[in-house]
């Protein structure tokens, strides 16, 4: 089970190239937590919190309330899943990779897999700077499960342009096209970026 976390004020800007990218591999098994329902998802695949966590809201009161929704969802799923993985609207989820690192643990154990969001002192985010240069985020691109874009310039400068900034503002397609190079948009967008070089 997949979960993924927005708002409305994302929809456009976040949310329609996850759909578009990783989210259109796995759709069927993606639940949403947001103010409001995203148009084209059905709408037993969301729950609106905007009358009880707030619109809009990412303070902290509001995502923790958006948490316990969260865990409403997994309860109303769990016989289907073995696995609840909780992912921000930022994210691009390499979904084998995932499988695959999910299938060599037992999922009738708890894990908490990822990052904190604080440091040891509440509000104060880690920054830590994951990939260091090229030749490392080359050297670990495959092996990655999920991919941040809340700031573009950080994975984002290692990426060839195979789509104009208006269409890939994030990079996710990008992305999306280099871990699956066999659609055949991706393989002449490749091919087109290879010539050019």
């Amino acid at each position: 089970m997949y979960l993924v976390r927005t708002v409305s004020k994302y929809h456009s800007s976040r949310l329609v190239h996850l759909l578009e990218t990783w989210i259109s591999l796995v759709h069927e098994h993606v639940y949403y937590i947001s103010d409001t329902y995203p148009t084209n998802i059905t709408r037993t695949h969301v729950i609106a919190t905007g009358t009880t966590c707030g619109p809009r809201s990412h303070k902290v009161r509001a995502l923790c309330c958006q948490t316990i929704h969260d865990f409403i969802f997994y309860r109303r799923h769990e016989s289907q899943y073995d696995w609840f993985c909780h992912f921000d609207d930022d994210q691009y989820v390499h979904t084998d990779n995932l499988h695959e690192y999910l299938s060599k643990l037992d999922s009738n154990y708890p894990y908490y897999i990822g990052r904190n969001s604080w440091n040891t002192k509440f509000g104060r985010k880690k920054k830590k700077k994951l990939i260091q240069n090229r030749q490392e985020f080359i050297d670990t691109f495959h092996q990655q499960i999920t991919f941040g874009f809340g700031l573009p310039r950080t994975t984002s400068q290692y990426l060839p342009n195979l789509f104009s900034r208006n269409i890939d503002p994030l990079r996710m397609r990008t992305v999306h096209c280099l871990l699956y190079t066999h659609f055949k948009d991706c393989q002449s967008r490749i091919k087109k970026t290879i010539r050019s070089i």
